[in-house]
């Protein structure tokens, strides 16, 4: 029986210091050196209190933390850079080593062994955008009383994300829906 293989399907480049690959989990930027961050990139920055003075580096230490994992990150050479001086064209992104860190972020969000690297960067995301107990998907449930809930206790909610992903969209039918029902 051979040994399965995490994120397959994915080309990493082979680190041999590591006898692992190195991928990439991705999230959506698109910026020039000396710019601000944006897109998810940014929102994940705010989320744990980081900047674009910070290095990648300090972004996964964060991750980790974050996500209880006991077992330390482990540091690549490309991590060091910060984000500020770093052009990017899509995605700024998080190096981790295929097998020895893959596992751990796997079992730290509860996501399956076979997950693809699109689901591990979206439980990461969405992991990182519910600190504080707020999660995204509550805040767009079609369930108007959990919304309701959630707005008694917080008051406002600052809404995150790219355009085109449907803040403005979800506040107005959360509206009409909220006047429409009576609920208070």
């Amino acid at each position: 029986m051979s040994k399965m293989k995490l994120f397959e399907g994915y080309i990493g480049s082979y680190i041999e210091e590591y006898d692992d690959d190195d991928i990439r989990l991705r999230f959506t930027c698109k910026k020039r050196a000396g710019e601000l961050p944006n897109g998810r990139l940014a929102d994940i920055l705010n989320k744990l209190g980081l900047n674009e003075h910070n290095t990648f580096w300090e972004l996964k230490q964060k991750i980790w933390n974050l996500l209880n994992i006991s077992e330390p990150p482990i540091k690549l050479r490309q991590e060091k850079e910060k984000i500020l001086d770093k052009n990017i064209n899509n995605a700024g992104w998080v190096n981790i080593l295929r097998n020895k860190e893959g596992i751990l972020l796997l079992n730290a969000l509860n996501l399956n062994p076979t997950s693809t690297t699109k689901e591990l960067e979206d439980g990461l995301f969405n992991k990182i955008m519910s600190v504080n107990g707020i999660s995204m998907k509550s805040i767009f449930s079609n369930n108007l009383s959990e919304t309701s809930i959630l707005l008694k206790s917080k008051k406002q909610i600052i809404l995150f994300g790219p355009p085109g992903t449907g803040k403005t969209y979800k506040t107005k039918e959360y509206a009409v829906n909220f006047l429409d029902s009576g609920v208070r």
